[in-house]
């Protein structure tokens, strides 16, 4: 029996089955890489200062089970959220320093 014989053979029923998680799995990566990378630089600077999930917790106005969602790369975080870290562990999450250096007396958005 091949392998792909057996896990649908196997699978289970119902969206918990192999086949509906790998779907969800496809449909989430275009954002759901961005979390992972977001959360494990978080991570890495929250080691570096110290700081506990509760804390950080603390300083975003969450519950530390909140932050533990967003550590392990499964959150679809909002632009705000994101702020609210970078401001929080005082980091540059998504590159916005290239990002925001526009002439805001600019009369057209891009000129």
């Amino acid at each position: 029996m091949k392998a792909i014989e057996y896990l649908k053979a196997n699978q289970q029923k119902g969206e918990h089955s192999f086949l509906d998680l790998a779907r969800k799995a496809r449909e989430d990566w275009p954002w759901q890489k961005y979390s992972y990378a977001i959360a494990i630089k978080s991570a890495s600077r929250m080691a570096a200062l110290g700081i506990t999930q509760q804390q950080l917790a603390g300083k975003l106005g969450c519950t530390q089970q909140h932050i533990s969602h967003l550590l392990k790369g499964q959150a679809n975080m909002t632009l705000e959220t994101i702020a609210k870290i970078e401001s929080a562990l005082n980091i540059d999450l998504i590159g916005h320093q290239g990002l925001l250096n526009f002439d805001t007396n600019a009369t057209e958005p891009f000129a």
